[in-house]
């Protein structure tokens, strides 16, 4: 268990040097890009929840669980 825990430590250690030695230009892209992509993401949801045809998201409700009388 110590051996992954360093392991992933070190990992950690390496991920954020490299990252912190990116110029800002390049964080402030990544940056940009992932926010693009969940936008982009979102909008395709929103579009095929609201949409007509049978290609359209189903919302299926779940029923109530029935109550346990447990005065007898």
């Amino acid at each position: 268990m110590i051996k992954i825990r360093q392991k992933r430590n070190r990992f950690n250690d390496k991920l954020k040097q490299k990252l912190g030695d990116l110029p800002p230009t390049t964080k402030l892209n990544g940056i940009l890009l992932v926010m693009l992509f969940y936008a982009v993401m979102t909008l395709i949801m929103l579009v095929r929840a609201f949409d007509k045809n049978e290609r359209a998201i189903t919302i299926k409700h779940i029923d109530p669980a029935p109550l346990i009388d447990t005065h007898r």
